[in-house]
């Protein structure tokens, strides 16, 4: 499966398999809080980047994260790890939504 097979249905929230399972978690008391339906996925997790693109196609490195809207962009995205992620995602995420 293809990454852009991901999307088309929410937000959606890849990352980094170093560090991603707090960026994962982030996604998801963000998304209860805002009430906005976002997928997570943790590359080396829930998937596997066969070629071993992924940060560089995505423009990151270990421990980031990219938060990609419904039709596909890239909405936002940390480069690596962040101090407290889950405040880092919800105000991205605010300001995609304009809250």
């Amino acid at each position: 499966m293809s990454t852009i097979d991901l999307f088309g249905g929410g937000f959606v929230l890849l990352a980094d398999g170093e560090g991603g399972q707090s960026w994962s978690d982030a996604g998801r008391l963000v998304s209860r809080r805002l009430g906005v339906a976002l997928s997570r996925v943790v590359l080396g997790d829930d998937a596997v980047d066969v070629k071993g693109e992924w940060r560089s196609r995505y423009g990151v490195g270990a421990g980031g994260a990219v938060l990609v809207r419904p039709d596909g962009y890239v909405a936002w995205r940390a480069t690596g790890p962040a101090p407290e992620p889950a405040t880092a995602l919800e105000s991205a995420l605010r300001r995609v939504l304009s809250r």
